[in-house]
């Protein structure tokens, strides 16, 4: 495992340009996506239609939460039941353990995110990070972390 913070956009990398790369973030089971970096990837990637497509039944559902749903070329983390909620840091492991065994099985290479649960959900950057680098200290899955 590699792991880099890198001080620019997101969006700016061309993931193309990496074997199999996805992109990562968390969002709430209501699939609301109304605010954060959840509304750009919404609006690149029509993400909460596709979620409320693939994932109808469990919309809404405690039961996504602590969960990785992927959809094309980004993994979903699910750390709470609705947008105005704050995640517990033990949701967002439960998440990152799905999503590292979805890495595994897929043969993920790269993960692009932004601070994951560290802006508008509050979790303390520094455990976020900590919780990161444990997941994946095993893997060979290279961890971006982009903010601005």
């Amino acid at each position: 495992m590699t792991y880099e913070e890198v001080h620019r956009d997101l969006f700016s990398v061309n993931l193309s340009n990496y074997p199999k790369a996805m992109y990562a973030h968390c969002i709430s089971a209501d699939f609301k996506l109304g605010a954060g970096i959840a509304v750009q990837f919404d609006r690149r990637f029509n993400m909460r239609r596709k979620l409320n497509s693939k994932y109808v039944a469990l919309k809404g559902s405690s039961d996504l939460i602590g969960t990785s749903c992927p959809i094309d070329n980004t993994f979903n983390l699910i750390t709470k039941l609705n947008y105005w909620q704050l995640p517990r840091l033990e949701s967002l492991q439960a998440s990152l353990k799905q999503m590292k065994e979805q890495c595994l099985k897929f043969k993920v290479t790269d993960i692009f995110m932004p601070k994951i649960g560290a802006g508008l959900d509050r979790l303390s950057w520094a455990e976020v990070r900590e919780s990161l680098q444990n997941e994946f200290k095993d893997t060979e899955v290279n961890l971006h972390v982009y903010y601005l």
